[in-house]
């Protein structure tokens, strides 16, 4: 599967559609997209000190539960490959089920350019469909 993300914006892509990241969750996908892809597990103290470098001490292992449910659950809406895993208080990883390729791009790009274009086209057309199905229900 093959992910375009959106650096400035802190959008992700794929073909099944977009999501947008808040910042903690943006520093948490890429911190497990370098470290813990293919099922390599990423261990909490890791964590804190890449997502929260300046209270390191002060992070309970809720505030990284509820961060990494709330990407878990962006993640599941654009792709079903991704597969993110913990065992609370102990590691982290991704579980993905095929090869993942991750792009890269910024706002100056042709492909950023293309893929704002391309999902909002992939929006249109879904709330078409949704509607004409629902109408044709009717």
């Amino acid at each position: 599967m093959i992910y375009f993300v959106a650096i400035d914006d802190k959008v992700v892509y794929s073909w099944k559609g977009s999501v947008e990241l808040t910042n903690k969750e943006f520093c948490l996908f890429m911190v497990l997209i370098k470290n813990a892809i293919n099922g390599e597990k990423i261990d909490r103290d890791v964590l804190l000190s890449s997502i929260w470098p300046e209270k390191e001490t002060t992070i309970s292992n809720n505030n990284i539960h509820q961060l990494f449910s709330r990407l878990k659950k962006k993640t599941a809406i654009i792709s079903d490959d991704l597969e993110l895993q913990s065992s609370r208080g102990k590691f982290y990883r991704i579980n993905n089920k095929k090869k993942i390729l991750v792009h890269y791009t910024s706002h100056n790009s042709t492909t950023y350019k293309l893929l704002r274009t391309i999902s909002s086209l992939l929006q249109r057309l879904f709330k078409r469909s949704t509607l004409n199905k629902n109408i044709s229900t009717s």
